[in-house]
């Protein structure tokens, strides 16, 4: 049965709000409520959705991953600017849980190789000098020098 031009915008309409709500973390059982339809067609809308997500991250990974990177930004800015009004340290670990993702998303936690076979000439002196020069700053510092 084909659907009527007004209700084909009313299902487009509802899946954009719904694919909204879903992104935005809320249940399907709220998205249902708040929109007053079945629990049985918000979950045919979310599979629906799904299915077009997971097509379009195959017909378009870069497209995807940029788009899930903007994202991930809006989080990070969304948790910092949480951070400066609340004070409370929750937000701090949000952002920082974001900015690993993008690390993790963009390879910057890729594992490096350490050249071992690279000699270093440093001496036990030359260490315990350094150590007592970072001391010494560190008193001057906090004036206790």
């Amino acid at each position: 049965m084909a659907l009527t031009p007004e209700r084909q915008m009313y299902v487009q309409q509802r899946r954009a709000t719904v694919a909204q709500l879903f992104m935005a973390r809320v249940s399907q059982r709220e998205i249902a409520k708040q929109l007053d339809e079945s629990d049985a067609v918000i979950c045919n809308d979310v599979k629906i959705l799904q299915a077009a997500w997971q097509r379009a991250m195959i017909d378009d990974p870069v497209k995807e991953r940029l788009r899930e990177l903007a994202e991930i930004d809006d989080m990070e800015r969304y948790a910092a600017l949480q951070l400066v009004q609340t004070r409370d340290g929750i937000w701090w670990d949000r952002r920082l849980r974001a900015k690993e993702r993008r690390a993790r998303m963009l390879g910057l936690d890729a594992p490096f190789k350490i050249d071992k076979t690279e000699k270093i000439h440093i001496t036990v002196e030359e260490i315990r000098r350094d150590i007592s020069d970072r001391v010494d700053s560190i008193a001057a510092r906090l004036g206790t020098n």
